[in-house]
């Protein structure tokens, strides 16, 4: 399975290119718009033209892609993804939709501190999710045998906007991004009544609120 797909609905009239070489990558491309409706409705709505988005947990990119494309470059898109082989997606991605500049990813872990750590992949294939940093326990509470052990750097959220954060009209500030974050956990929760064995989603969702 090695193939460039753009999506074949047509949503706006937007057209998203992904690179497809994993099962996971291509569930990724078949539920782009429908997976978390609620993000996509929040980032054509409450996301506006010279604002910073943070992507955290990017994994191959969907959100910073929409992102990028629906409001035409003109939002800066800060897209941090961990784990190797995501990133490499990630980045491709990126260059296949024409988005340098406007999109930029990062190889760090949003996470409780600054600092190194390790990364236990679950999996070796792209386009997965449900990576642990500094222990080995899945989704579910159970303990994995990771796949591979990545050495990775771990910032905190109040670093990365202390970083990129300019003003309060910026969502890179940190009232806006408190409430940026509080209207995502809302969605989700929304999310949840429909879809409650959306584990990823629900791991997302516990990264927002810790």
């Amino acid at each position: 399975l090695s193939q460039l797909f753009s999506p074949n609905r047509n949503h706006k009239g937007l057209k998203i290119k992904m690179e497809v070489n994993s099962p996971y990558e291509l569930d990724r491309f078949r539920t782009f718009f429908t997976k978390e409706p609620e993000t996509i409705s929040w980032i054509e709505n409450l996301v506006k033209s010279k604002d910073t988005f943070y992507d955290i947990g990017a994994n191959v990119g969907v959100f910073s892609l929409f992102t990028g494309i629906f409001h035409k470059k003109s939002v800066q898109v800060f897209a941090f993804e961990p784990c190797y082989h995501n990133f490499n997606t990630l980045c491709r991605n990126v260059i296949l939709n024409g988005l340098s500049g406007a999109v930029t990813p990062f190889c760090l872990a949003a996470g409780g501190q600054t600092g190194f750590s390790v990364l236990n992949v679950i999996s070796n294939i792209s386009g997965s999710s449900g990576h642990q940093v500094a222990n080995s326990k899945s989704q579910l509470g159970k303990k994995f045998k990771p796949e591979f052990q990545q050495g990775i750097f771990s910032v905190t959220l109040d670093d990365i906007i202390k970083k990129f954060g300019s003003s309060e009209l910026d969502t890179g500030s940190s009232k806006v991004q408190i409430a940026l974050l509080t209207s995502r956990i809302e969605s989700l929760n929304e999310h949840f009544k429909t879809h409650a064995h959306d584990l990823a989603g629900k791991r997302g969702l516990k990264v927002l609120v810790e």
